[in-house]
């Protein structure tokens, strides 16, 4: 399931509690900001191995609807606004808060959008580099690793060739032509 289904599942959980009366429609909407921010967590924590250029979208989704919601919470708490216009009933105030929660976010990251945008593309450009680097050291430690491993057999048959004319010293000395 990804983490929009999982927002949706928590926002109609909210909805079917606050028709039924079980939460006041207030505690509702501080709950939709959660399911908002704890939403906004899972991708980047899915892709924290990922590579830089595939972890942009989740993390700016982190920034806008994570930040955005406890912003938005900050903000609701504080000022502890009526709630009335956002419907008749407590489930359409939790359906509409959710809907403007969203909306908020919308106007919020459209000027961001285009400003990220160059951003993005440095950052992937620094991603290609740093990954061609790591490359190149890969690739010189296995130079290094074979100039080694020549060295190595070198020196073995080095050792072997001072073995064998130590051995044919010893055989000429013992049996004498």
């Amino acid at each position: 399931m990804d983490h929009l289904a999982r927002r949706l599942c928590g926002l109609l959980l909210l909805v079917a509690l606050a028709g039924r009366g079980f939460i006041p429609p207030e505690l509702g909407i501080v709950l939709v900001l959660g399911v908002n921010l704890g939403s906004s967590v899972i991708a980047p924590l899915l892709t924290r191995r990922a590579e830089p250029g595939v972890r942009v979208v989740p993390i700016g989704n982190l920034l806008m609807r994570g930040v955005g919601s406890l912003v938005m919470l900050i903000l609701f708490l504080w000022s502890k606004p009526p709630i009335g216009f956002l419907g008749a009933s407590e489930a359409d105030q939790i359906i509409n808060a959710h809907i403007l929660f969203n909306c908020i976010i919308l106007l919020a990251g459209l000027p961001l959008a285009g400003a990220t945008e160059g951003r993005r593309y440095r950052f992937e450009k620094n991603a290609e580099i740093a990954s061609a680097r790591v490359g190149c050291r890969q690739r010189s430690r296995f130079a290094q690793q074979r100039v080694v491993g020549i060295e190595l057999l070198c020196c073995r048959v080095q050792r072997r060739d001072a073995h064998r004319r130590r051995n044919e010293r010893q055989h000429q000395r013992a049996h004498p032509h």
